[in-house]
């Protein structure tokens, strides 16, 4: 989570010392920079080859309040081979979830052409890949927005399938942004 730093307060309180408020201010700022929360992947590529969904540990909150939060999930994938989909989605890492809904857009190819395979995920145990992947070893982009809402504190992650047990990969990039909003 985000916050403005004691250095940043102390430059603020000095250019505005005619304004009484200045810390109320920066306490609302704060307050507001808090409900966003992004986790951005730092790493060159993580291969996963199994059917299951696995957490994504780059694309994992810090542990986070009870609330109802918004997602926005920019992934950028590649696939081993176009016969070889895979599936993305919002899941619990140490967080219990309750109502978790999302859709998610996945670039596809079907018979040489290019096409938007979409799927809507209605709980945590939406098990939904595509079948195809635009081109093999090359990157393309999957994107999930949705809501899930968190009923015991925790880590909440983007969880990653393939197709079968060739490999896909999540790259360097790609990101989870979340909003508190209840």
């Amino acid at each position: 989570m985000s916050t403005i730093s004691n250095d940043a307060r102390q430059r603020f309180r000095q250019k505005l010392q005619s304004i009484e408020f200045a810390d109320e201010i920066v306490d609302g700022l704060n307050e507001f920079l808090n409900r966003f929360i992004l986790v951005s992947n730092e790493f060159e590529s993580n291969d996963w080859n199994t059917a299951t969904y696995s957490n994504v540990t780059e694309l994992t909150t810090e542990s986070i309040p009870i609330g109802t939060y918004i997602f926005n999930c920019y992934a950028i994938c590649q696939s081993t081979a176009t016969a070889v989909g895979m599936g993305l989605r919002m899941g619990s890492g140490t967080a219990v979830l309750g109502a978790t809904f999302g859709k998610w857009n996945i670039t596809q190819s079907a018979n040489g052409i290019g096409s938007n395979f979409e799927y809507d995920q209605l709980s945590t145990a939406t098990n939904v890949s595509s079948t195809a992947a635009s081109a093999a070893n090359t990157d393309f982009l999957i994107t999930g927005t949705g809501v899930v809402t968190v009923t015991t504190a925790g880590t909440v992650a983007v969880q990653i399938r393939a197709e079968n047990a060739n490999n896909v990969s999540i790259r360097i990039g790609s990101n989870l942004f979340l909003k508190r909003v209840a």
